[in-house]
């Protein structure tokens, strides 16, 4: 090239990663099943199940599962239901895994120690919600208090 000439700069396309392209392609199954096994950060996990509900394909995705897939749902469900930011898409993964896989429960006894761990985070964090609740009550009380014994 020389001074003055015009040059086109070739724009490179963005490889999509290959979720996106089960997901492009409608392999919901599989494009769930990619996400977790790669370990992706929950932010994007929890971004495809928010695409999946938004498709009405969240129930294709969980259903038909096994137990070497069901397990990783599971356990990222486990892992991140009490962190605020995901918390209301997982308890509905929950449910729905839940409506799904409860005729078989009892054949597998990994899956059901899962379900019982499941049962027994969402139990400790509906007390803990609880007793939080309680706690802004008691302070609303004394800031009202407060107020009140402030004024003239």
């Amino acid at each position: 090239p020389v001074e003055g000439d015009f040059m086109v700069e070739r724009v490179r396309k963005r490889k999509l990663r290959a979720y996106d392209t089960m997901l492009k392609r409608f392999q919901y199954h599989d494009a769930l099943d990619e996400v977790l096994r790669t370990q992706q950060r929950p932010l994007i996990v929890v971004s495809l199940l928010e695409e999946l509900r938004h498709r009405e394909a969240l129930d294709i995705a969980l259903a038909g599962r096994d137990e070497a897939t069901l397990e990783p749902v599971l356990i990222f469900v486990l892992r991140h239901l009490t962190n605020p930011r995901f918390a209301r898409l997982l308890v509905d993964v929950a449910n729905r895994l839940l409506d799904l896989y409860a005729p078989v429960l009892g054949q597998s006894v990994h899956i059901d120690e899962l379900f019982v761990k499941l049962h027994h985070k969402v139990r400790s964090e509906v007390t803990f919600q609880r007793k939080l609740q309680q706690l802004l009550g008691s302070l609303d009380l004394l800031l009202a208090a407060s107020e009140a014994a402030g004024r003239p």
